[in-house]
């Protein structure tokens, strides 16, 4: 198990990459599969928020919509 917000990290080190949101598993993908083609829109806002290597700045794009309350009760 190893937790952490840097997809590329996590890739590095694992075979399965599981992405959470709002304390639930939203995707859950090999790592390439995963950078390849995310689905869920948090995924894709982690990973274009990711910098890469000799990049001197770029605009940060937030992830579109509300996150939930986590204050509500979940259903289970």
């Amino acid at each position: 198990l190893f937790i952490t917000h840097d997809l590329h990290l996590a890739a590095a080190y694992c075979d399965r990459v599981y992405v959470m949101y709002a304390g639930r598993v939203v995707e859950e993908r090999t790592a390439g599969d995963l950078f390849e083609r995310p689905r869920h829109p948090y995924t894709r806002g982690l990973l274009a928020c990711s910098p890469t290597l000799g990049e001197d700045h770029r605009e940060i794009r937030p992830i579109p919509g509300k996150p939930p309350s986590l204050a509500d009760a979940f259903a289970g």
